[in-house]
């Protein structure tokens, strides 16, 4: 075909020749049109395209570009949601651990732990006693004592004799509370002595048995001797100079006087009595301190 010959429908180009496109000038559309295996297809205006009859219509560049930065705006809104949602999961589950940890969640087993200052007053619950005397010294030095029970010690029980007991007798004893009621301390020294019936002591013993005013004349007191049976609420004793002791501010102890004289065993409670009569601690007669009803 010589150059600038029109090419025929049906005209196939010569082997090593491009199929052409060329402008058509004076189209009204301005479109392109190409001729290829002998069939002349014309585009339509840009944008539009005709395929088998459906029409498609391709967006602009522009268009394109707004509508990909929207999905990605909404893709990214959705994983900061769920980004959210698991911080929020995160923190939910550590809260609840914490509280559980704290003791405000359930516990498995039902109970509840008992208080912090119940557990610490665990190794003195503080006995049943009578109505308490305050007596104070020269010195100024207050104590507090109220009478807890009393009796005679069972067998085996430790005592003050240095000697085998007579046969049918035994050591009588009292117990009371001893407590500190100041903010200072004060030394430890147990004020209450135990009189007993007379005619309860033993026969060999009772030249040692005294009586003092204000007491019953049936009664007397023999040599006691004290000793600190466990600590009921407050400090710990402290030590002092000499092998002394003093008791904290606030403190208490169960205190157990003991007689050095063998007595009856038939002696009850009520053949007993807890005075104080020292004027270490008292002016004129002896205090009683009563048992609890």
């Amino acid at each position: 075909m010589q150059p600038g010959t029109p090419r025929r429908p049906g005209d196939v180009p010569p082997k090593g020749e491009p199929e052409s496109f060329h402008y058509q000038q004076g189209h009204p559309s301005g479109a392109y049109a190409a001729d290829v295996e002998g069939m002349s297809v014309t585009t339509g205006p840009i944008g539009v395209r005709e395929t088998s009859g459906v029409e498609v219509r391709l967006g602009s560049q522009s268009g394109r570009s707004r509508a990909l930065a929207e999905r990605r705006k909404r893709a990214g809104r959705r994983r900061g949601l769920i980004l959210i949602a698991v911080v929020a999961g995160v923190v939910t589950v550590i809260a609840g651990g914490a509280l559980i940890a704290l003791g405000f969640g359930e516990k498995s087993g039902g109970g509840d732990d008992p208080p912090a200052d119940s557990r610490l007053q665990s190794q003195g619950v503080v006995p049943k006693s009578g109505t308490p005397v305050v007596v104070t010294t020269a010195e100024g030095a207050q104590y507090r004592i109220a009478a807890v029970n009393g009796g005679v010690s069972a067998d085996g029980e430790p005592t003050v004799q240095s000697s085998p007991l007579p046969a049918g007798s035994a050591v009588a004893y009292i117990d009371y509370v001893l407590s500190n009621p100041t903010d200072q301390k004060v030394l430890l020294d147990p004020p209450g002595d135990v009189f007993v019936k007379r005619s309860l002591v033993a026969r060999q013993a009772r030249g040692r048995c005294m009586w003092q005013a204000g007491v019953p004349e049936t009664m007397c007191t023999p040599p006691t001797q004290s000793e600190v049976m466990r600590r009921i609420s407050g400090g710990q004793l402290e030590a002092g100079d000499g092998g002394d002791k003093y008791m904290p501010p606030r403190s208490s102890y169960l205190i157990r006087a003991m007689v050095e004289v063998p007595v009856d065993r038939r002696l009850t409670r009520n053949d007993l009595r807890l005075y104080i009569w020292q004027k270490r601690f008292v002016t004129g007669e002896a205090q009683p301190a009563l048992f609890p009803n």
